[in-house]
């Protein structure tokens, strides 16, 4: 939603991203408004959503976003 509201192009910032790290579709929104880093938790491998946190990580790795780990 931040993504949506922002008010001005997003090119090189950072968003941040809790409690829980970005699923694909997040992602999705992530890339094309060129958000240059991601800053988010680890994702628990258990969790029901893995599946698209790790399809999420693939995108930003491809794309070339940075990911801090926190």
């Amino acid at each position: 939603n931040v993504i949506l509201a922002a008010k001005e192009p997003l090119p090189g910032y950072s968003i941040v991203v809790y409690p829980f790290p970005p699923c694909a579709q997040c992602a999705a929104a992530i890339l094309p408004a060129g958000i240059s880093e991601v800053i988010c938790p680890q994702s628990p491998d258990t969790s029901r959503w893995a599946a698209s946190f790790h399809a999420a990580r693939t995108m930003f790795h491809e794309a070339g976003t940075v990911v801090r780990w926190v």
